[in-house]
């Protein structure tokens, strides 16, 4: 019966395996550098392959989340000025200046007009575009459309496509 490894044993071999393999090498040879049979070397890139593939994934989990999170962001700042762009606005024109007694004094007509703006489109257009990207990163894809209308009432659509991988969820 072979002698049982130490943990760091395992640990320094593993590496070492490691290194062979990313060079190319067969596991029989890697097996004749070490002084291990090819079973020891099978166990160690299956164990390897693991961490490997776990950190491969974390990684790219992490690099999911920031790019989510830069696009959470972006879609928030488009909605902002989106509101703003829709904002109630005022318009005062002061009309007529009369002489009101003394004649250093005048009287002053006021007209006031307000209305609601219909919002700047391309505001909507980068909310769409913060949408596909993050359906993008989900990997989720379906026709998809939203309409807008206008200023003078005529109807815009905005249409993004969601692309769902029905294999992997």
């Amino acid at each position: 019966m072979a002698k049982p490894y130490l943990p760091s044993q395992r640990n320094r071999r593993r590496l070492k395996v490691s290194e062979f393999y990313l060079e190319g090498k067969t596991q029989s040879e890697i097996a004749a550098r070490l002084k291990v049979d090819q079973g020891t070397i099978s166990r160690d890139l299956k164990v390897l392959q693991r961490s490997w593939q776990i950190r491969a994934n974390n990684h790219i989990n992490k690099v999911k989340a920031r790019e989510l999170a830069r696009i959470d962001k972006l879609e928030r700042t488009y909605w902002i000025a989106w509101r703003k762009s829709t904002r109630k606005r005022k318009e005062i024109t002061i009309e007529n200046p009369t002489e009101h007694g003394d004649s250093d004094k005048f009287k002053f007509a006021e007209k006031v007009k307000s209305w609601r703006e219909t919002g700047e489109y391309k505001y909507l257009e980068g909310i769409q575009w913060c949408i596909e990207q993050r359906m993008k990163i989900f990997g989720f894809v379906a026709a998809t459309k939203l309409r807008y209308v206008d200023e003078n009432d005529n109807d815009k659509d905005i249409n993004f496509t969601v692309t769902i991988n029905a294999s992997e969820h």
